[in-house]
């Protein structure tokens, strides 16, 4: 396109040069183009024409340029009604009282057609926005000055001439053609990049262009009346009403696109779970430490493919960390591991935040372990923080060898994740070792000794019920029996939060004189719930049951109660109380035993949760897949007409037979997609065996017997 209209300017040009009538007009019974209207022309279709070639960037800069300044000094020339400096220096003195003036929209469109071509050159996003935005300007505009010049001669062919086509013509041939210049970047990014608000923009767009021609009735009225009006109200009318239409289309895309992010978020918080679970499952298995600290690195060097595994653990005065456990060391390197002191870590996290990223060892001058890192080519390390009640008891941290390694955000919070269930399982660990040790080395303390033995084998029968059950109310009951028998409580009851307002829900009780499962409270209406909420931290009141606050303490005739927050990642999940209708005064064992109690039946809430957007995705899966097999099996049936029904009829009798014998659900499902497919081979035989009337040629047989093979290699 840019070079046919650069063709035109240039024939105009050389007429004017030569002196030769024709050129000038370019096309019988028009009106001689004004040279520098054919000089804008011709520089204006050589910088359109080199909009692909990008080694040829500065001679379209230096044309956008020329077209730029040449439309500009017109303009300047048409205002001061002077004649044009390019008409005067190429039309004789007496040939230009014949010549028609350069229009004004002909000399600004020239003028912003370079402009358009110079934002176009730029590689800011915006900036090239703009330029596609001054290019259908100058499109729209000459298309209403060509609208405008046609109505203006039903009225009057004095006044518009047919000299004024071929500007209009090509300058809306030259605007859209640089509008479509970049038809990947700036706002044709919306149009070209397939979706759903682009595609309607661009369904929309002969209506979105010709809507202004509503106002375009009215200059008709106007030109009958006697009034001149310009081509650049309709233009810019129909630019703007573009423009509204872009920004519609433009929040369809973004809308569509955080539609598939959360997709894409939700398929991975499934995996994240999918892994935790299988790492809380094997750690709340475990109460040795030594095994604790083996089975975490064991899941972590599966779950993130990793060549190599740390575990640091504090000491006691937590002024150094200590090796704790390794895989994927080799026996040299794990020598060459030593200790680090807290300091050095602290400052290295103050430096790159945490958890600790270190993209590229050989770029940083300290690193602690360096020997060890360099025996087996270290590269990238991430280092998760093991805390347990705000205090560091150690670390874990995954690796790369030899090359540099980006590891996700997803993939740090998966770490992080795990780090807190190994912290939990390190801290229950050692709370069951030191249990032990002191039920051996101190026979004074036995009672103290078994009474710790009975909070720690609560917490297993918690962690058991939490890994077995399905049932959130079963599980957190569960919970409720332990708190009553380890706490020496006859009554307690779970309050869940209500996401997003200060209301609490009743969940399971026991030993409770009334049901409360479903009652809702505000928190503003309880003191003491809103006070174990707010400060994160057991809490507890002795007195008459109307002085404790909550009408059921009233009901419950309680005259001790306590209140622990269920708390998961910094969010309050609900509210574990106990009461006693009978005064007492807890000591501080017994506050944190509620404490821990209350944190494990947040993990159940949470872990249950998690586990249940676990379940729906799997079930969405499997439909998913057995949709594909029907499919397949539909697909056969439109392949051979005779056999239509075949797999359908085959899969009911193969699983009637199998219900007949006896086998179980899971077997049953295999078998009935097993039948589905038994024939799925046939889909890629030849029409003229499957449709074939008639016995088949030894070949056809032939042909016919490598379904079974086709079948296996296509599942």
């Amino acid at each position: 396109m840019g070079l046919i209209i650069s063709i035109i300017g240039a024939a105009a040009l050389l007429g004017w040069s030569l002196d030769l009538a024709q050129p000038q007009r370019v096309a019988l019974g028009l009106l001689a183009l004004p040279p520098s209207t054919a000089a804008g022309i011709l520089l204006a279709g050589l910088a359109l024409s080199l909009a692909g070639v990008s080694r040829l960037g500065w001679l379209r800069a230096l044309l956008a340029a020329a077209v730029c300044a040449l439309g500009g000094l017109m303009l300047i020339d048409v205002l001061l009604a002077r004649t044009v400096f390019l008409d005067a220096l190429l039309v004789p003195e007496q040939a230009r009282a014949e010549l028609s003036s350069p229009l004004p929209n002909v000399a600004l469109a020239l003028a912003l057609l370079g402009l358009s071509h110079l934002l176009l050159l730029s590689s800011i996003a915006w900036l090239t926005a703009v330029g596609q935005a001054v290019a259908a300007f100058v499109a729209l505009n000459g298309l209403y000055a060509l609208l405008d010049t046609t109505a203006a001669g039903l009225f009057s062919l004095a006044e518009a001439g047919p000299a004024v086509v071929w500007p209009e013509l090509t300058l809306i041939a030259l605007g859209v053609g640089t509008c479509l210049a970049e038809p990947a970047r700036g706002a044709m990014k919306v149009l070209t990049g397939g979706g759903p608000g682009g595609t309607a923009f661009v369904r929309l767009l002969p209506l979105i262009a010709l809507v202004p021609l509503v106002p375009g009735g009215l200059l008709l009225q106007a030109y009958a009346a006697g009034w001149r009006v310009a081509g650049l109200l309709p233009a810019s009318l129909a630019l703007l009403n573009l423009a509204l239409f872009w920004l519609l289309a433009a929040a369809m895309d973004r809308y569509a696109a955080g539609r598939t992010r959360a997709m894409a978020e939700t398929r991975e918080h499934a995996m994240r779970a999918e892994v935790l679970l299988r790492a809380a499952r094997r750690l709340n298995a475990q109460l040795d430490v030594k095994t604790v600290l083996e089975a975490v690195c064991d899941t972590a060097r599966v779950a993130f493919a990793v060549p190599f595994v740390t575990i640091t653990l504090a000491d006691p005065q937590g002024r150094r960390l200590l090796p704790g456990a390794s895989a994927g060391l080799s026996p040299v390197a794990q020598a060459a591991l030593g200790s680090v002191p807290r300091a050095e870590f602290d400052a290295l996290v103050a430096a790159h935040g945490s958890p600790l990223v270190l993209q590229d060892l050989r770029r940083l001058p300290a690193v602690p372990n360096r020997r060890a890192l360099e025996l087996i080519d270290a590269r990238t390390l991430v280092t998760a923080e093991l805390r347990w009640r705000d205090t560091l008891i150690g670390t874990l941290t995954i690796g790369s060898c030899g090359t540099v390694r980006q590891f996700s955000r997803q993939e740090i919070e998966l770490l992080c994740g795990l780090a807190d269930l190994a912290a939990q399982a390190i801290a229950n660990a050692r709370l069951h070792a030191r249990t032990e040790a002191q039920a051996l080395a101190n026979a004074h303390l036995v009672a103290a000794t078994d009474r710790r033995l009975r909070k720690v084998h609560a917490l297993h029968e918690i962690d058991s019920a939490i890994l077995t059950s399905r049932s959130r109310d079963r599980t957190l009951a569960t919970v409720l029996e332990q708190a009553c028998a380890e706490l020496d409580t006859p009554a307690a009851l779970v309050w869940l939060a209500e996401p997003g307002t200060s209301r609490m829900r009743a969940g399971p009780s026991t030993g409770t004189y009334t049901n409360w499962d479903g009652v809702t409270l505000d928190l503003r209406n309880t003191p003491l719930l809103s006070q174990a909420a707010s400060t994160r931290q057991a809490t507890w009141r002795v007195g008459a049951p109307e002085t404790l606050g909550g009408p059921h303490l009233v009901a419950e005739d309680a005259a001790f109660v306590a209140a622990a927050p269920l708390m998961a990642n910094s969010t309050l999940l609900g509210v574990l109380e106990v009461f006693d209708r009978t005064p007492r005064e807890p000591d501080a064992e017994w506050l944190q035993f509620l404490m821990t109690l209350a944190g494990q039946a947040a993990i159940a809430v949470d872990y249950l949760r998690a586990l249940e957007d676990l379940a729906h995705a799997n079930e969405a899966l499997v439909a998913a897949y057995d949709s594909t097999l029907a499919g397949w099996a539909r697909m056969l049936d439109l392949r051979d007409h005779d056999t239509a029904g075949h797999c359908e009829r085959v899969t009911a009798l193969t699983v009637r037979l199998g219900e007949i014998w006896g086998l179980p659900e899971w077997e049953l499902t295999q078998i009935r997609r097993g039948a589905l497919l038994h024939d799925i081979g046939k889909i890629g035989g030849p029409d003229a065996i499957l449709r074939k009337p008639g016995r088949l040629t030894p070949e056809g047989r032939a042909g016919m017997g490598q379904h079974p093979t086709n079948a296996y290699e296509y599942v």
